[in-house]
C-alpha cells in the first residue's frame, strides 16, 4: 500500500471521517417466514440450540402452506410419471397383442 495513502486513511480515521465496515463472514443458518413482504418469524439455528423469534401461529401457517404446496407439486409430478408409464405399458401390450394376432393369422 502507498505510504501516503496509508497516512491519509489513518488521518481520516483519527478525525472520525472514516468508518471501516467488516463483513460478517459467518454463514447464517436461519429460516425466515414472510407474509406481505414482512418477516413474521425466524428459526435461528446459529447457536448451540435452535431458537424461534416472532409470530408462531402466522409462521406455522406460512410454513405449512409452503409444505402443502411443495408436497402437492411432488405428488402431481409422481402421478404424471405414473400415468406416462401406464400409457407406455398399455401401448407396448397393444403392440405385442397386434404382433401376436398377425403371426397367428399368417
Amino acid at each position: 500500500m502507498n505510504d501516503n495513502f496509508a497516512k491519509e486513511l489513518e488521518a481520516m480515521s483519527d478525525m472520525g471521517k472514516l468508518t471501516l465496515m467488516v463483513p460478517n463472514l459467518e454463514p447464517d443458518y436461519n429460516i425466515s417466514f414472510h407474509r406481505e413482504g414482512k418477516t413474521i418469524g425466524k428459526l435461528d439455528f446459529n447457536g448451540d440450540e435452535m431458537k424461534f423469534i416472532g409470530e408462531a401461529d402466522g409462521s406455522a401457517e406460512v410454513f405449512f402452506d409452503w409444505l402443502a404446496n411443495a408436497f402437492k407439486r411432488r405428488l402431481e409430478k409422481e402421478r404424471a410419471a405414473e400415468r406416462e408409464q401406464c400409457a407406455k405399458d398399455y401401448l407396448e401390450d397393444c403392440a405385442c397383442a397386434i404382433e401376436k394376432a398377425s403371426k397367428e393369422a399368417a
